[in-house]
């Protein structure tokens, strides 16, 4: 069975999450540099293929993203954004192998009810889970100070290339140099990136500190309802939270969180999610049409529904059967084939 086809729009905001494989803690905050790899990697994706970022929170076995890609290309910048955290983090807990358990999943918000929703539920998700008492203790990268402060999420990358240049320079190479370039900072790239104003007091003219009081509001509501609703199970949080931060990033829940069906949309309304639904049948039904014209006929113009993301398999045959002298392009309408 196929993956699902994906639909993006400019204007679209949406909630993205992914797991670690069994839900291992790789992206344990145990180790300030793998909290340093996870505010990087999402800095340097971002700034580089122009996604806004509303808000994040990474945990030690998932993480959640509110973002908007308003260049379409909300495939590549997850590509590259997952594929250097998990290699990075990978290399250097010393394992090999597939890092994430599968793919992302992703969903477009619909209401700004739904919004705030699940930017106080990204922000209270280490609360929720029992690990600390206020969503600023968790030592884990997470854009709740950014919010508050206003100031822009800080990132350091480091650049293998000058690490190489400097490992054969000296004679050194492996682990070796790997430990020595954590520790010098002229590896190291600075970036920053400022967090997307949230479309939530639009035409209230709010400055940014009362945006940032607004949302601590919200939080602090937010939170009030968590604990009264989940105090018996959360116990003591302080202590949980220094478990969870020395536990072995090795280690898996004693009772995982079992897959279940993936929401195709977050909205407030049934009527909001059946007329999504609707729709999203309506374009997977065209690019349907238009994938078996191009099989068909490759050697005329063929056009796919704007904002759809093929999958893999269909992106290639798409690329691999224009003739000689055609193109592939992305355009307002979709991936297309043109001749000359």
């Amino acid at each position: 069975m196929g993956y699902p086809l994906r639909i993006q729009h400019e204007e679209s905001i949406y909630f993205v999450t992914n797991r670690c494989l069994q839900e291992r803690f790789l992206m344990q905050p145990d180790d300030p540099y793998v909290v340093q790899l996870c505010r990087g990697a999402l800095v340097m994706a971002a700034k580089k293929h122009k996604v806004e970022v509303f808000t994040f929170v990474f945990m030690g076995n998932h993480y959640h993203l509110v973002v908007r890609a308003p260049l379409l290309n909300l495939d590549v910048f997850m590509q590259q954004f997952q594929g250097q955290l998990a290699r990075r983090i990978n290399r250097h807990r010393g394992r090999h192998g597939t890092f994430f358990g599968g793919r992302y999943t992703y969903a477009p918000i619909l209401d700004q009810e739904q919004l705030a929703q699940k930017v106080v539920y990204t922000l209270l998700n280490p609360v929720a889970a029992g690990l600390v008492e206020h969503p600023r203790h968790w030592p884990g990268a997470s854009a709740y100070e950014g919010h508050l402060s206003g100031q822009p999420i800080e990132g350091r990358w480091m650049d293998f290339e000058q690490v190489a240049r400097y490992g054969r320079k000296h004679g050194l190479r492996g682990q070796v140099l790997y430990n020595d370039a954590i520790l010098d900072d002229m590896f190291f790239d600075e970036m920053s990136l400022e967090l997307a104003p949230l479309p939530l007091w639009e035409g209230e003219g709010l400055d940014g500190c009362q945006k940032a009081a607004r949302l601590e509001q919200m939080v602090e509501e937010g939170l009030e309802v968590l604990l009264e609703r989940d105090k018996p199970s959360l116990g003591d949080a302080g202590a949980k939270a220094r478990c969870a931060v020395l536990q072995c990033w090795s280690a898996r829940p004693k009772n995982p969180k079992r897959g279940g069906p993936k929401p195709l949309c977050h909205a407030s309304s049934r009527r909001q999610r059946q007329i999504y639904r609707a729709y999203y049948t309506q374009c997977v039904q065209s690019y349907r049409s238009a994938r078996a014209a191009f099989l068909a006929e490759p050697s005329l113009p063929h056009r796919f529904p704007h904002g759809m993301i093929p999958c893999v398999i269909s992106k290639s045959l798409v690329r691999g059967q224009a003739h000689h002298g055609q193109k592939v392009r992305y355009g307002p309408d979709g991936w297309s084939v043109w001749g000359d």
